[in-house]
């Protein structure tokens, strides 16, 4: 079936643990990144829960980055950003990988413009956007038909050094 990958990996999790051994983050990120690969977002965020209850092996933006990425692949935007407040309560900043990965999303939603002001705030929550940050924006904006928020975002990008 579609989830081989990660209910064999979290067979071998529980299995491993049963026997006395310890997972460390780089097991649990690795099923969590399959999780979400496989759409399953709910497992993949009891996962963390997990991971944080037991202490020794808390997530970190890698994996909640992924978690991120997985509910805006299933257009679920609005979990993803709560996921993101989540990051900041538990001591982790969200990087631009992980807003890139948000404001993908939101573009993918329809939401181009308060993606836009989402990457005008970035210098406020501590991350700077990227060239792919920028081309994921205008691409958005495009798709939405906003052809001169789409040329605004080009000119910033070359402003800012990067190419299109």
């Amino acid at each position: 079936t579609k989830h081989d990958h990660a209910d064999e990996a979290l067979w071998f999790l529980n299995d491993a643990e049963e026997k006395g051994f310890r997972i460390d983050k780089v097991g649990y990120s690795a099923i969590v990144h399959a999780l979400c690969k496989e759409g399953r977002m709910s497992e993949a965020k009891d996962l963390i829960n997990e991971m944080l209850s037991k202490g020794h092996c808390p997530p970190d933006v890698v994996t909640y980055t992924a978690v991120v990425n997985g509910f805006c692949r299933l257009g679920e935007v609005d979990k993803a950003k709560k996921l993101l407040q989540v990051m900041h309560t538990h001591g982790y900043k969200p990087n631009t990988v992980s807003y890139t990965a948000l404001l993908n999303g939101m573009c993918r939603a329809g939401k181009s413009l308060e993606a836009r002001e989402m990457m005008n705030m970035s210098e406020e929550q501590w991350w700077s956007p990227n060239s792919i940050t920028y081309s994921v924006l205008m691409h958005g904006l495009r798709r939405e038909g906003k052809l001169s928020e789409a040329c605004d975002v080009v000119r910033e990008m070359v402003l800012k050094g990067f190419f299109p």
